[in-house]
């Protein structure tokens, strides 16, 4: 922390989740004249951003604990009392034979392999799921608390977080590894996790093991989502599946670097669209990702076109970049019939182009169009024309993103009639 002082301050430091999720370290000692002066000293600040603080500890200090209390002390009361929310900070060195974390606010799964609980060898709940896949194996273990249906609706009711999974990534012959030789893998995996739920669930204080010692741990507390009732492709009956397909056909695409540069932001405009937001900016952030994915497919990967401007040429406008991408990923683009609303609305505003009838993409990029150029005249659709042409546009996005992972298994379709548990079909492309 910044502090002058050389007394140490008595307390602890705790990971908490509201209002948002943030590392804070609590403090204090009797106040010195140095503490006064620290008060009273002007900033000196010359830049709008500045770093977290981090602690430092004194040379026999434990650094790592094997449980928490839930319900920690509070520091005595002394004269002079901190408290600061904490940078990212690693604490400890490797080398490591696994590093585990925690995933707040999954999913639900019914279909993991069998665990049990340690503390009571008679009570088991479907809960792992494994992969392993460019060197790495990984194990995520749905939690006992997450097991239980009870849990699942009241976080849902409270819209609140709490940790739902457990996971370890180790290598897959067994060696250590120092733990910034994991940081790719581990990104992918947040990336991949975010692509399944629909939200932000990024991956928490990843801890680093050797035999039966904790030797490091980075503290941080990335950005979670509270839990919210968003489209999400998967199903309970089959999720576990699901994510493990995802995270073997994915992790072996984002292991180059270009791919994984180019899907952050593609699932970063899918998580944002997903999120509850007004249908209009939803529409404009899937289509901006549908163009990202666009190029990078078409100019990035394929070369189907030397550049940019050889791309855009061609396409002649974003709605004829994204066509040609969707038509790649054998995506319908049809308007489908249940969709009365949005049939209606671009029926009447939309003249068919060139004798052809306009379809769920062009009725999407019509009115992100109206939104996004001011000078276009914004008609007077219905509140649910726009949500269903919000749905499509997410919809086009989140198989769009499947496709250019590789995923070739099976997915809950936002625009299908059928949303009971268990009603999945294959992805476009099987």
């Amino acid at each position: 922390m910044e502090d002058s002082n050389p007394t140490l301050l008595e307390g602890d430091i705790r990971f908490k989740w509201d209002p948002s999720t943030r590392t804070v370290a609590h403090g204090s000692r009797d106040t010195s004249f140095k503490d006064l002066h620290d008060s009273l000293k002007p900033s000196n600040a010359t830049t709008l951003w500045r770093d977290l603080p981090t602690v430092s500890f004194p040379v026999d200090a434990e650094l790592f604990i094997r449980s928490m209390d839930c319900t920690p002390n509070d520091p005595p009361e002394k004269s002079s009392t901190y408290q600061e929310i904490l940078g990212s900070q690693e604490i400890g060195v490797g080398p490591v034979d696994r590093i585990g974390f925690l995933i707040p606010n999954g999913w639900d799964a019914h279909d993991g392999s069998m665990v049990c609980s340690p503390d009571n060898l008679t009570h088991s709940w479907n809960a792992r799921l494994e992969v392993q896949v460019c060197d790495w194996s990984i194990r995520i273990d749905r939690t006992k608390q997450a097991s239980r249906k009870a849990f699942w609706k009241d976080l849902k009711s409270a819209g609140g977080r709490a940790v739902t999974h457990v996971g370890e990534l180790r290598r897959a012959d067994g060696e250590e590894f120092e733990p910034e030789d994991a940081a790719t893998v581990l990104e992918s995996i947040r990336i991949l996790l975010n692509v399944a739920a629909g939200r932000r669930i990024n991956p928490v204080l990843p801890v680093g093991w050797r035999g039966d010692q904790v030797v490091w741990a980075r503290w941080t507390a990335p950005p979670v989502d509270r839990m919210a009732l968003v489209d999400s492709w998967l199903d309970p009956s089959v999720a576990s599946k699901q994510v493990s397909e995802l995270l073997e056909r994915g992790l072996d695409y984002l292991s180059t670097p270009s791919h994984q540069n180019a899907l952050r932001y593609a699932a970063s405009y899918y998580v944002s669209a997903n999120a509850d937001v007004d249908v209009e900016p939803a529409l404009g952030l899937a289509v901006s990702g549908l163009q990202l994915l666009a190029h990078q497919r078409l100019v990035n990967e394929k070369r189907k076109y030397r550049s940019s401007k050889a791309f855009a040429n061609a396409a002649s406008n974003t709605e004829g970049e994204i066509r040609e991408f969707l038509g790649e990923c054998q995506i319908d683009t049809a308007i489908p019939p249940h969709l009365t609303e949005l049939q209606a609305a671009a029926a009447a505003a939309m003249p068919a182009n060139q004798g052809v009838a306009r379809d769920a993409l062009s009725a999407v990029i019509y009115l992100r169009n109206r939104t996004v150029h001011p000078t276009r005249t914004l008609d007077s659709w219905s509140v649910y024309a726009w949500a269903e042409a919000s749905m499509v546009a997410r919809h086009f996005l989140r198989l769009g993103i499947l496709n250019m992972l590789s995923y070739g298994g099976q997915h809950k379709s936002a625009l299908s009639l059928n949303r009971w548990v268990g009603s999945v079909d294959p992805v476009p492309w099987v």
